[in-house]
Formats: C-alpha cells, sequence, structure tokens
C-alpha cells in the first residue's frame, strides 16, 4: 500500500506542462464517517460515529485545457499530551495517575478530473473525476499504573468524484464536489505491551476491504489563481 500512495503522488506530476495553472484552495469538508476505536489500558474497542461540519482544509490546483488534478491536506496532526486518571483500588481508594500520550495523523487527497461541459456565459463548469484519499495515524498511551499500548491505521479511498465549479473572475471561482467513496481499504494495528504475554499475543491486526462503505461527503472549496 505504500508503494501505490508514493505512486498516486509523483504520476500526476508527470502530465503537466509549463503551460498549466495554478491555484491556492480552501476547501470546507463536511463529513460522516465511522471510526473503529482500538483497546487500551483504560478504554475498549468499539465504533464512534463521527460528523464533521466545519473542517478548513488548504490545498492547491494544477490545471490545463481539458484536466484538473487537485491537492488537499485533510488531516496533519502532532503531538503529545499529558492526561490525569482517576484510577479506583478498591471501593473506597482511588489515586490519582498520569498517561502519557502522543499521537501522529496525517492525512490528503489527490482529485483528478475531466470537463464535461460549460454554461452558455462560460461562468460554471460541470467535472467528473476520482480521488484516492490515504491516512496514516499512530497513537501511543504510557500510563503510571497499567500497560502501555500501541494502535496505528492504514487506510486508502478510492472516489468516484462529480464537480460544478463557478468563476467570478478569471481569478477567483467557487466549486462543490461530492466524492462518492466506491472502495475502502484499511490495515489496523493494535499492541497491549504485557510481559505476560508472547509478542504474537501482545498484537491484534486486522485489514478490512469495504465496498460503498457508509459515508458522506461534501467540499465547498475556494480558488484564487497564481499563475
Amino acid at each position: 500500500m505504500k508503494k501505490i500512495i508514493l505512486m498516486t503522488l509523483v504520476c500526476p506530476l508527470l502530465s503537466f506542462s509549463q503551460n498549466s495553472r495554478y491555484s491556492l484552495k480552501l476547501f470546507n469538508s463536511m463529513n460522516y464517517f465511522t471510526t473503529q476505536n482500538f483497546a487500551s489500558s483504560f478504554s475498549f474497542p468499539g465504533e464512534t460515529k463521527n460528523f464533521e461540519f466545519l473542517k478548513i482544509v488548504p490545498g492547491f490546483s494544477i490545471k490545463n485545457n481539458k484536466t484538473e488534478t487537485d491537492f488537499i491536506i485533510n488531516y496533519a496532526n502532532l503531538g503529545k499530551s499529558n492526561i490525569l486518571l482517576t484510577t479506583f483500588i478498591d471501593s473506597q481508594t482511588s489515586i490519582l495517575t498520569k498517561v502519557k500520550s502522543s499521537y501522529f495523523t496525517l492525512g490528503f487527497s489527490i482529485f483528478r478530473y475531466w470537463y464535461l461541459k460549460s454554461s452558455k456565459n462560460e461562468k460554471i463548469d460541470y467535472s467528473i473525476g476520482g480521488s484516492i484519499d490515504p491516512l496514516y495515524s499512530n497513537y501511543i498511551t504510557t500510563p503510571e499504573i497499567g500497560l502501555k499500548t500501541k494502535s496505528s491505521q492504514l487506510k486508502m479511498e478510492l472516489n468516484f468524484v462529480p464537480k460544478m465549479s463557478y468563476f467570478i473572475n478569471e481569478t477567483i471561482s467557487f466549486d462543490v464536489n461530492i466524492p462518492l467513496t466506491l472502495v475502502q481499504i484499511q490495515n489496523n494495528y493494535s499492541r497491549v505491551y504485557n510481559n505476560g504475554l508472547t509478542r504474537n499475543q501482545q498484537i491484534n491486526n486486522l485489514s478490512e476491504f469495504n465496498i460503498l462503505p457508509s459515508q458522506l461527503r461534501l467540499n465547498l472549496g475556494l480558488s484564487i489563481k497564481i499563475k
């Protein structure tokens, strides 16, 4: 899967010419999707339903006469945290413990469009295309009392994407696209560092392949031409 992600970055760049036009973009990406929760020393596995109605993400666009390619950063997160938890020793005794955690998330989208037609006044363009959306996340927790845990996810989505663009002038335009997810591939890895178990017993590794998964997305974009 890592080779596929690398190819998605390199291949679109090979098709651009010196006559290509470049634009900066801002998207409000509204999403409904489900996520899997990993087991840790203070939580249990399960499924969470998510709805994001305001998420501003940056990107840039490269256009030529008949095609357009958008590169969008969906997630970029790196940090550490210290959490104070109340741990109950028995029904009457409790103590405060610290849980240290570190996390990293990187996700992006590459959209490729082909122009279908324009309106009579050439203010509106209609396009169809597709996108590929890779995502990698890593999360490590180290509690004072309990077991260290690590979880990671590598995910790839393939989408069919219709798009409509409205041009205010030669520099500024708005567009809306609706990615329809056709295929979702993901690998979920988790490990509980328990010395009483063998390494294989500590690890849970699950791969999934979903066709037409349960999720919806709507992207509203602002484009500013820079060249």
